[in-house]
């Protein structure tokens, strides 16, 4: 039996794409950090880190992934723009929370320094509960029934994947404190048709 896929969401990931040197880690850790209400996620107040010149090199290379993203794998012919970034560090027993990333059409996530870690999706419900929400009896866990998706990580890991899907991580079990670096992406220019009604200059 032949499969055809008619509705999926695709998570890009990109191995070992950049070793963050000691330069760019300590410069990390000396931004200013915002704990959450249940102190388990630690984020920086600055949401234009990669602006600094230190991560001219990086940006760019996040930069061109997320683009990759976009016209390659999601064959979205409009231009994107970089309208946030920012970094997370996870010390040992911490996580991070699943959450969604309000005004990101692309999100980008990059992990400086993981020495543990598994990036989380979950989903309210499967592909095959969006019909008819039943409670199905699951034989073998595949991507037309499963709710959440597991991927491990490690250093120098990107992964691409639309703003509003709900993601988190798992616990970091190292002494080494887990560092990553986000980046939103937004449409930019014209983007739909005047002939439909649709058509927006961002």
């Amino acid at each position: 039996m032949e499969i055809l896929d008619l509705k999926s969401l695709p998570l890009g990931m990109f191995k070992n794409t950049h070793q963050a040197n000691k330069k760019e880690i300590n410069h990390i850790k000396k931004l200013n950090f915002d704990k959450n209400i249940g102190g388990v996620n630690i984020t920086t107040s600055n949401i234009t880190v990669l602006d600094h010149p230190i991560f001219k090199k990086l940006s760019k290379l996040i930069d061109s992934n997320a683009e990759k993203y976009v016209t390659d794998v999601l064959q979205v012919d409009d231009k994107i723009k970089r309208v946030h970034s920012w970094a997370t560090i996870n010390y040992k027993g911490q996580s991070h929370g699943h959450h969604k990333h309000p005004g990101a059409f692309v999100s980008v996530v990059y992990y400086a320094k993981c020495l543990s870690g598994v990036f989380n999706t979950a989903f309210d419900r499967s592909a095959i509960q969006d019909g008819y929400f039943f409670d199905y009896g699951i034989k073998n866990f595949n991507k037309y029934n499963s709710v959440t998706w597991h991927v491990k990580t490690e250093s120098g890991d990107m992964l691409a994947f639309p703003g509003w899907i709900s993601h988190g991580s798992t616990s970091n079990e190292f002494d080494e404190p887990r560092i990553l670096i986000g980046a939103n992406y937004f449409l930019k220019g014209q983007v739909g048709f005047k002939d439909r009604i649709s058509i927006l200059n961002l």
